[in-house]
Parts: structure tokens; sequence; C-alpha cells
């Protein structure tokens, strides 16, 4: 618990203070309460599969008060939760910068933009802002393991999107049988509200190390890429249909600039 304590004291909440939001361990949204009331600091995450809970006597130091009052509350410490949650995180190391899409405006607008805000409000993936470098950040998750993350640029800057590992694993948002693969997040969680599985590729290729995953998780796949890309597509099928059942679903446009209705519509 002590490494606990060591993120929940990070968060600046004053004495007689409350707290209720996002959980700086596990990322769930609005589950984790803190309170710091008559010298003891105490939290808890109501998520049924996080471990975040615990108490302290609470004494801060002339400096925390200094960063409690310049700062106030921060999302999470940058260190390694490898240290802080047992199995949270397999080996990446989430930077202190993210914190809460409703606390950027342009992060909130560029997830409505491209359609992709339903699925964060259905909890069907978890997204933070990167106040650093100004980015929509999708966290690439294993179940409930943080693997790594992606960020989207917020303005008129490169790289568009930025990996922030070499994650081995792919952004998936939603479940089912059949996983359909896409070229980003966004597309991926248009799918995923629609009630299908959206698997993005960050590209137009499969990484080696998502096949195993891919197959482990669904009975067929299908590729839905636009219209520039087709013979990407009907390569990446013809290579698939070896492993895995595979067909292809070309586009007009990318699935991010269809409305969740018009995906399902699409798709099924």
């Amino acid at each position: 618990m002590g490494n606990q304590i060591d993120i929940v004291e990070s968060m600046g909440i004053p004495s007689g203070g409350n707290f209720r939001g996002d959980c700086p361990f596990c990322f769930h949204k609005n589950s984790f309460s803190v309170s710091r009331q008559d010298g003891r600091l105490m939290w808890y995450c109501f998520f049924a599969d996080c471990s975040a809970k615990g108490n302290t006597i609470y004494e801060p130091s002339a400096q925390e008060i200094f960063t409690q009052a310049r700062s106030g509350y921060r999302h999470a410490s940058g260190q390694d939760y490898r240290h802080h949650v047992s199995g949270r995180v397999s080996g990446y190391k989430v930077p202190s910068s993210f914190i809460n899409v409703r606390q950027s405006d342009k992060c909130v607008k560029y997830l409505y933009d491209n359609n992709s805000y339903e699925a964060y409000k259905l909890d069907l993936c978890d997204i933070v802002y990167d106040k650093s470098l100004d980015r929509c950040v999708f966290l690439v998750k294993n179940g409930s393991y943080i693997e790594g993350a992606v960020g989207r640029a917020l303005g008129n800057f490169k790289p568009k999107w930025y990996m922030y590992d070499s994650s081995a694993y792919p952004f998936i948002c939603g479940k089912g049988k059949e996983g359909i693969l896409v070229e980003d997040c966004p597309s991926a969680c248009v799918i995923g509200a629609a009630g299908l599985s959206g698997v993005a590729l960050l590209g137009t290729s499969i990484k080696p190390s998502y096949m195993d995953i891919l197959l482990g998780l669904y009975e067929s796949l299908v590729v839905a890429l636009d219209r520039d890309a087709t013979n990407k597509a009907l390569d990446m099928a013809r290579e698939l249909s070896y492993y895995i059942p595979t067909t292809v679903r070309i586009l007009e446009r990318d699935l991010k600039h269809y409305t969740v209705s018009e995906a399902k519509e699409i798709l099924e």
C-alpha cells in the first residue's frame, strides 16, 4: 500500500477536501474517491477489478502545501505502475501529463468530431488527454492491463499520430466474435459503440505481434479500409485468410467519419 500513498498524496487534496473522479491506477471513469479529514487521508476505487484502497495519517510538508496550492490535482504520478498496483500495467510507464479528457475542450471536441465520444461515454475504451504534448490519447489495453498508448495531435503539428511505446498489442474497442480491422483508434471506437469489436491497426499493415492476439480473440475478421487503401486491404485479407476466415469491406471514407448508426448499418 505504501506506493499507493505516494500517488494519492501527489493529487494534492487539501485538508477537509474530497475528490471523486477517474482512478489513477486503473483509469476507470468516475470510480475513485479520496477524502482528507481530521488528519487522515482515505482513498478507494469502486471498480470491482481494481485493488486501490487504503488510508493513512497525513502531515503535509511545507513543499507539499506549496505544490497543492500551485498545481492542485494531478492525475498520475508518472512512475512505473507495476510498483504501485500489481498487474495493472505490463511494462508501461504512464506519463504524469495524462489527465481526464474532460479537462480539455479540444480533446472532447476531437472525440465528438470523430464520432468517438459515445464509446468513451459507454466505458468501452479508456481515453485521456496529454497536457504536455497536446494529444488525445487512446490507452492500449489487454483486458485490465495497460500495455501502451497512442496519441492524436490536437494542433497543426507532426507526427499526427504518436506511439508512446512499441506495444505488441493493438487498440481494441468493443467485444464480439468477429474483429473488424480499421486504420485508426477513432474508427475502432465507432465500431465498438455500434456493438461490434473494432481493432485499430495504427496504419495499413498488421504487426506480426498482432496475429496471435487476433487468432485468440476472434472467429473471423473483416478488413474495413477506405477506397484509397483497396489494394492493401485485399492483400491483407489474402494473407489473413490462411489463418482465419477473412472478408473485405471497402468504404467510401474512414469509419470515424460515419455516425455510430451508419457504421452499424454498413457493417452488419
